[in-house]
């Protein structure tokens, strides 16, 4: 319950990226797709309401389940590619993890929404949760970012384009390869420069 509200932010959406992440990383299955999907459903439900309001037991209680859902659901199938770029995030330019994961994780939900095997799956994903689109999805999770203040763009994160090829280098850590849809240097260094 006093958890600070910065705090909040980034360990939820820390949560939703596990959650996300085991839904559509490669090494998923049935049961990490039943957990990925109530976890999400349960961030997506609270995470502001705890946020704004840091005394309400509901949604605290709902994002602890969360953490565990997506904990078991992420456990079992690895994360990818939003963690993956996380780390030299956190590592050279101080980004707190859990805002480390939410940069990027807009970007990878809408490219694999869109293209790849499991694009279908997103998109059914998506409406079940109760957006009209991936797209949708993916903007929701930009106007939390943007609410709880955290960094939604290069120049917020401190991220100079002139740092992009050698933090791209450093983003293939091994659950890049995780992702459904192959990234490669010159996608990621894309994927930066739309966060512009």
């Amino acid at each position: 319950m006093s958890c600070p509200p910065q705090v909040t932010a980034a360990s939820g959406f820390d949560v939703i990226a596990h959650a996300l992440e085991a839904y559509y990383g490669k090494k998923h299955q049935p049961l990490t797709d039943l957990a990925a999907e109530r976890a999400a459903a349960l961030a997506f439900d609270a995470l502001l309401t705890a946020y704004r309001e840091p005394n309400n037991r509901e949604a605290r209680a709902k994002m602890s389940e969360a953490s565990v859902t997506a904990g078991f659901a992420f456990g079992q199938t690895q994360t990818a590619a939003a963690h993956a770029c996380s780390y030299p995030l956190t590592q050279d330019f101080g980004i707190v993890h859990g805002e480390a994961c939410a940069f990027t994780l807009p970007s990878f939900w809408r490219l694999n929404s869109e293209e790849g095997a499991e694009a279908e799956r997103l998109q059914a994903f998506s409406r079940r949760l109760g957006f009209a689109s991936s797209n949708a999805l993916a903007d929701q999770m930009d106007a939390m970012k943007k609410e709880m203040q955290l960094c939604t763009t290069l120049a917020e994160a401190g991220i100079l384009e002139e740092d992009l090829d050698q933090l791209v280098s450093k983003s293939f850590a091994p659950n890049m390869q995780n992702n459904p849809v192959p990234i490669t240097k010159a996608r990621l260094k894309a994927i930066y420069l739309h966060l512009k």
